[in-house]
């Protein structure tokens, strides 16, 4: 919740005023303000997510239309022998 809060503040000081941290059974979401431009939130949400040192551990960040939702994947997608690269 501490991280999902911080991050909600964070894109508030960039100009994006979203919902308030909702806590659902599986997941936390951050309602999106209608006419919100896509692609500038997901710029600044990734600057943010950057800043304050990614999601916390095992978790995963995904962002839509309406709804940005924080959320514990049952498992992880990722091929373990793919290793990170530094665009």
């Amino acid at each position: 919740m501490r991280w999902a809060a911080a991050f909600r503040a964070c894109l508030a000081q960039r100009g994006y005023a979203l919902g308030d941290v909702e806590l659902a059974r599986t997941r936390i979401e951050l309602a999106v303000p209608r006419g919100a431009a896509f692609q500038s939130l997901v710029r600044a949400g990734i600057a943010c997510g950057d800043s304050l040192g990614g999601p916390p551990p095992a978790s995963s960040l995904q962002t839509f239309a309406r709804v940005i939702v924080l959320y514990l994947p049952k498992r992880c997608l990722l091929d373990p022998s793919v290793t990170a690269t530094v665009a």
